[in-house]
């Protein structure tokens, strides 16, 4: 009997003992024996910026001016599923397909003076951008005991569309004919390439959290402007309708968010 409670104890033991050296590597341990070294689906979801670049006519009034060409930050959520394919020693490379919608609405509101409240102007700029990509990157994996770095290089390529809309009016004071306004909508179709790096971050059990700078250069196959303007001193409108084709623009992006490896 005294020999089948020793055998008892020593597995016991041996149990226990296996147990507390799991718990004390599981922040390396999990991921790297079950998914490192293996090909593995993503997913991943995210803060999406872009410094967007839009055309509109100039517009010269006696209290505002428009350039034809202007910059906007737009902020946005993005969506991405994708598949690992491990190469061997740390390396692997992901292809990528997703989404992501940017909205962002700017107001400005003028006062005729810091101690009277009357507004006399107000301005608006609507951004709105959604893309489509798909991408291809390069990884490789730096093994820790607490998270995993994961460095990239990563190219792709793209299409969306944008519609912006500005507005600008200042009300007729104190006569009739010293109002302005501008009232300008575009409307882009386009496609792009963009090369990006970026890191991402892996937690235990496939948990990251990633970031990445990209820049996209993209081609304007279609863009539409239609609206009018009325300037000071003057109430004729002018009436803006015009459609250009393969216009190239450069623009940067970012990007900041979390997924999981599977």
């Amino acid at each position: 009997m005294k020999y089948i409670l020793l055998l008892l104890s020593v597995f016991t033991f041996s149990q226990y003992s296996w147990a507390i050296d799991d718990f004390l590597n599981f922040g390396d341990k999990d991921f790297a024996k079950e998914k490192t070294e293996k090909s593995k689906w993503i997913i991943r979801t995210g803060i999406e910026y872009l410094k967007y670049t839009s055309t509109f006519p100039a517009f010269d009034g006696k209290h505002e001016a428009f350039e034809n060409s202007e910059e906007a930050d737009v902020w946005g959520y993005g969506l991405y599923f994708g598949r690992e394919l491990y190469l061997g020693k740390g390396l692997s490379t992901t292809l990528t397909l997703g989404a992501a919608y940017h909205k962002t609405i700017t107001k400005e509101v003028g006062q005729a003076a810091r101690d009277i409240e009357y507004d006399v102007s107000s301005s608006r700029r609507n951004n709105q951008v959604i893309t489509y990509e798909a991408m291809l990157s390069l990884n490789y994996l730096f093994d820790n005991k607490v998270v995993d770095l994961q460095p990239f290089i990563e190219g792709g390529l793209g299409m969306g569309n944008a519609r912006v809309e500005k507005y600008y009016s200042r009300v007729s004071v104190p006569d009739a004919n010293s109002g302005e306004e501008y009232d300008v909508v575009s409307e882009d179709v386009f496609a792009y390439s963009k090369i990006s790096i970026g890191l991402n971050i892996i937690a235990f059990d496939g948990l990251i959290s990633y970031f990445k700078v990209s820049t996209m250069l993209m081609n304007v196959s279609e863009r539409n402007t239609k609206g009018d303007s009325v300037a000071f001193g003057t109430t004729t409108r002018v009436n803006y309708d015009t459609s250009d084709k393969d216009q190239s623009e450069t623009m940067t992006s970012a990007s900041l968010g979390m997924g999981y490896m599977f």
